[in-house]
């Protein structure tokens, strides 16, 4: 029987039975074991035989191989060891083989198991991320890391199409953004992990396919920009031409990025460049990677290492952390909400994505606004809100930048009666469709309120 804890080793116990019957009670107290239980039939007898040091932090789970006498631990320590009895008559348990990641996630791994054929070795990381290694029978000893499912591992809060329809992205309260697109095998798969961040994530949303903007529990909204190396994975991957995908390869970011160990945003890295050491020191870097193009499906260390976008604009104007965003089909103008429980800071702020500057402010509800959607022609904007309400802003023709306020429901009218959580625009814009905590999905017709605005303006 093997045994683990927090201080850091490994115990193993060999355990014998023998029959009660025809054995004194002094032949019983007089048995040398550490630990015994005696019925009526037999005594259990546990000694100590070996204790293994090799780990060294917490050891959070042993596993014994299906078909053979080795021992798989797995460690807070970001490592994972086999261990084997020697051949020789020593007896002693040595170290066959360890594997883990060097860097990547500050905590280690939370469990680890064998395949029931025992060629695989899978672990789980504090998390939530899923490793995987598999050895041959010709080699045994030799671990080769593969790929293995992944996916957020707490709520996802936001996720986003990108135009051209290709991958979609998504967040997370896992504190992650992540790209999901179809694989040449068939099936959709994790092919990048954009953002790791030290924030719980609430919204996302395109610009374009090589751009998008980010918001999380923070008074800060983050742009970031696809590098050349994603699309060129992604064409491998998915097999889409990247001329498809991105029509604009300028608009791409030359090189990858790195995460600084205590920071809470991606540093930017030329292309084909790495850090060297003493730069790596200096900014506290978890490993040094030079990002590249993949060929194949990611496994969890280098999606967390190497898919990495860069940061390119912090946009700064919420007195209170970023809810939602919303970004119009041309690619120009992002709307922006945050958390409030007065109309004062319930506000939409728009921002003009050629200068990343605050352009204007609309006002209409009292309470946080839980999502906004532009219509298809850019001509209107929705916004829905924990105060029960929705509301349709209207641009002028003449000035882009000149919104005003063509409806507002009535929380009297009882068009719903919990907080609105989501709207969006039927594809003629025609309509406007709403979901509420009260289990109604409600489809407004547009016509009437625009119908009623422009009579209002005429008088």
């Amino acid at each position: 029987m093997g045994s683990s804890g927090q201080d850091n080793v490994i115990r193993l116990w060999r355990i014998t039975f023998t029959e009660t019957v025809g054995s004194s009670q002094n032949d019983i107290s007089s048995l040398s074991s550490i630990v015994k239980f005696v019925t009526t039939k037999y005594i259990a007898e546990f000694k100590l035989e070996a204790v293994l040091y090799g780990h060294e932090d917490w050891v959070v789970s042993i596993t014994w191989h299906p078909h053979s006498l080795q021992l798989l631990s797995a460690s807070a320590d970001k490592s994972l060891i086999v261990w084997e009895q020697s051949s020789d008559k020593s007896g002693l348990w040595l170290e066959k083989a360890r594997v883990g990641e060097v860097g990547g996630q500050a905590s280690g791994y939370n469990g680890g198991c064998y395949s029931a054929d025992g060629l695989t070795i899978l672990a789980v990381s504090y998390f939530g991320g899923f490793y995987a290694w598999r050895c041959e029978e010709k080699e045994p000893a030799l671990f080769k890391p593969c790929t293995v499912f992944t996916g957020h591992s707490m709520g996802v809060c936001d996720l986003d199409w990108d135009p051209s329809g290709t991958y979609l992205l998504s967040c997370s309260l896992d504190q992650t953004t992540r790209c999901f697109a179809p694989t040449l095998k068939g099936g959709y798969a994790e092919v990048a992990r954009p953002q790791v961040h030290g924030h719980d994530f609430s919204c996302v949303a395109f610009l374009s396919s090589s751009c998008y903007i980010s918001g999380s529990e923070e008074k800060i909204l983050r742009v970031f920009r696809a590098p050349l190396l994603f699309a060129e994975s992604l064409s491998k991957i998915s097999g889409f031409p990247i001329a498809k995908v991105f029509p604009n390869p300028s608009l791409l970011a030359e090189g990858g990025a790195l995460l600084p160990a205590l920071g809470l945003s991606n540093k930017q890295l030329e292309n084909g460049s790495s850090l060297s050491s003493s730069e790596a020191s200096k900014e506290n870097f978890n490993v040094f990677v030079a990002p590249s193009v993949l060929t194949d499906l990611p496994t969890e260390d280098r999606l967390m290492q190497s898919t990495l976008w860069p940061e390119q604009q912090k946009l700064y104007g919420h007195g209170f952390e970023v809810y939602s965003v919303a970004v119009n089909y041309s690619g120009t103008q992002v709307a922006s909400a945050s958390k409030a429980s007065q109309q004062e800071h319930a506000a939409i702020i728009l921002w003009d994505t050629t200068t990343w500057k605050n352009r204007t402010t609309l006002t209409a509800h009292r309470l946080t606004v839980a999502q906004m959607e532009f219509s298809h022609d850019d001509h209107m904007l929705a916004s829905v809100s924990r105060d029960r309400t929705f509301a349709i802003f209207i641009r002028s023709a003449d000035d882009p930048w000149s919104w005003s306020l063509m409806y507002q429901s009535n929380t009297r009218d009882d068009v719903h009666s919990r907080i609105i959580w989501s709207c969006s625009w039927t594809p003629d814009d025609k309509f406007l469709a709403t979901c509420s905590r009260d289990k109604k999905v409600l489809p407004n017709k547009t016509s009437k309120y625009l119908f009623n605005f422009v009579e209002y303006s005429d008088n």
